[in-house]
């Protein structure tokens, strides 16, 4: 996803310029950032110019009617184009059940988008729409040490609701085909009362607040925290039930 700002112009590509690569995702408040990036990429300063007059879309702001983000990580976008309005859609959907955490080029593209809807939301453009900017990114904390279950001292700490570990053998070979297991598949996960604890092998922690979606993928049970963060657990295990739970009661908002 490139976006750049062209004085009163906005210029949109879906990175089709760049092979479709969308690791090379950016957004450039003008055409010097644009050129600075495309120079970063070991092209000539000058290809950004270039670059710039061969965008999929290139539109006065003021022709705007509406800029949102949704589903995470794509952006759709709609202008006047003389008396009638034309819509596009830039970038392919993440889809947590396909691929368990997002690749480097989506969060790129993500990332990209992001800066894009500040910079709107900022000068005020017309049609500005939060959709899933609204949900807040929350990724997975550095945490000390895992929640301790026991006698004497170490009860004093977050009692444990449940625990759970990522199966091994054929269940594990199954889940690692297509997806990107280790952001999402903690060897081990314990649920407190506020948080989601993983060890990745270094522990980390999750709110447990920020649940805002489940779904189903063969054996497993995918949650969503925030924008794109997941954790993956078995489906049949005590604390999925409980997280399943929990959605029932909160109802979160998913965006747009």
């Amino acid at each position: 996803m490139l976006a750049c700002v062209d004085g009163d112009h906005i210029a949109l590509d879906d990175g089709r310029l760049l092979g479709g690569d969308l690791s090379f995702s950016r957004f450039c408040p003008d055409p010097d950032a644009l050129r600075r990036h495309v120079y970063g990429l070991g092209l000539g300063v000058r290809d950004g110019v270039r670059l710039l007059k061969r965008f999929q879309i290139r539109f006065p702001i003021h022709r705007l009617v509406s800029l949102v983000g949704g589903p995470w990580p794509v952006l759709e976008v709609s202008w006047r184009e003389g008396w009638s309005v034309d819509k596009r859609r830039l970038g392919i959907g993440w889809s947590p059940r396909a691929t368990w955490s997002p690749s480097t080029g989506e969060r790129a593209s993500g990332r990209a988008i992001e800066e894009l809807l500040r910079f709107a939301e900022e000068k005020g453009w017309p049609g500005f729409k939060r959709g899933w900017w609204g949900i807040p990114n929350v990724p997975w904390e550095p945490v000390s040490r895992m929640p301790l279950s026991g006698a004497g001292y170490r009860r004093r700490g977050e009692p444990i609701i449940a625990t759970t570990t990522f199966p091994k053998g054929v269940r594990a070979w199954w889940g690692s085909l297509n997806r990107r297991a280790r952001e999402s598949a903690p060897r081990e996960v314990v649920l407190t009362a506020d948080y989601v604890y993983g060890a990745f092998p270094r522990p980390k922690r999750l709110p447990r607040s920020a649940l805002r979606a489940s779904l189903e993928d063969g054996p497993f049970r995918v949650f969503v925290f925030g924008r794109r963060t997941t954790l993956v657990v078995e489906a049949d295990g005590s604390l999925a039930a409980a997280l399943d739970a929990q959605l029932a009661r909160t109802r979160p908002f998913l965006g747009s």
